[in-house]
């Protein structure tokens, strides 16, 4: 059934979309002249049809002069909070509060300018600033889709990293790594020392399959988050060769699993098992503290710095150079026997 002159139109648009149905409606602008502009889009044509029944309930201003900053806001939420959750929702209400110097203008007329204001007067951190910031890029990515404006301004704000936070890098100390040995019947402490002698990331140790592990040749295949860290071969110490002898052999996939042999999960594994085992030797580290550990320490054998940066991972180098390991991996074996 055609809808009523003046009420709205539903339609669907080509190609393959989350979202492919969209409502719009004519504003009228300054002038006489007239424009479609979008109201949302949606999954279903019902969606979208409950969509443009609720705004011609309770119409919103559609006029591309007047369209507040806030009002973008308050329409991007209330199409997506049905799959925001209540935490994220809390979250976007205080973050918006910044913006509250602007809330009023049109978002056509607010400029970087304002923005970059309004950025430059936060003293919170680092990380705050840039969710407030992220927020604002997705109110005038929303207004852009509503064909509001034209250009987002919220991604050209620069972020003073002064305000960025710096986390203190503390290493273990031998009387420390001294208790982690003592304590080797808790996986957990197994784990740590595992990283502290092999430089490895926690979310590298706890991917670490067995089919990955050359015991013979004491090395691995492991490595994640850069290019140069990616499928390199990571040497292992004598020193920890009886922990990985310990479960090599056992029905497992991953070297370390839980009790239940299922893959461990880093937010729980910190949680309940590193910072209490941190509790037990009595002393206060972060998990990167493991592999800040193993810089410091390999940093002061004879190792080249070559030699560090291939075990690490922090610099790439030739493909032939990660496959055909067997040439040099001798090499990286003596470094790490030296720690």
């Amino acid at each position: 059934m055609k809808n009523p002159n003046g009420y709205g139109s539903v339609y669907k648009l080509t190609g393959k979309r989350r979202k492919p149905f969209i409502a719009t409606k004519t504003a009228n602008l300054e002038g006489g002249k007239q424009k479609r502009v979008v109201i949302g889009y949606y999954e279903t044509r019902a969606e979208a049809n409950m969509a443009l029944a609720e705004y011609n309930r309770n119409p919103f201003d559609l006029n591309l002069n007047k369209t507040t900053f806030y009002q973008v806001y308050e329409k991007m939420i209330k199409q997506t909070n049905e799959v925001l959750s209540e935490k994220t929702l809390k979250a976007k209400k205080s973050l918006i509060k910044t913006f509250e110097p602007i809330y009023n203008i049109p978002i056509k007329e607010v400029k970087l300018l304002h923005l970059q204001e309004i950025i430059n007067s936060l003293t919170c951190s680092y990380g705050t600033i840039y969710l407030k910031k992220s927020l604002c890029s997705q109110i005038f990515q929303f207004a852009m889709k509503m064909e509001l404006v034209d250009k987002n301004y919220a991604d050209l704000v620069d972020i003073n990293k002064k305000n960025e936070k710096v986390v203190e890098r503390i290493i273990f100390t031998e009387k420390e790594i001294e208790k982690l040995w003592e304590l080797t019947e808790l996986q957990e402490a197994e784990m740590v020392l595992v990283m502290i002698y092999t430089g490895m990331r926690i979310g590298e140790l706890i991917n670490l399959k067995i089919k990955d592990i050359n015991i013979k040749e004491r090395y691995c295949i492991g490595g994640s988050k850069t290019e140069a860290g990616k499928g390199r071969a990571i040497p292992i110490s004598n020193k920890i060769m009886g922990i990985f002898e310990k479960y090599i052999n056992l029905d497992r996939t991953y070297l370390f699993e839980t009790p239940m042999k299922k893959k461990i999960q880093y937010n729980n594994w910190r949680e309940l098992k590193f910072m209490t085992l941190m509790k037990i030797i009595g002393t206060k580290h972060t998990v990167h503290d493991c592999r800040h550990t193993f810089a410091t320490m390999v940093s002061k054998t004879s190792a080249s710095k070559t030699s560090i940066k291939k075990i690490i991972g922090h610099k790439s180098f030739e493909t032939t150079e990660k496959v055909y390991i067997h040439s040099n991996i001798g090499d990286l074996r003596k470094v790490v026997d030296e720690l």
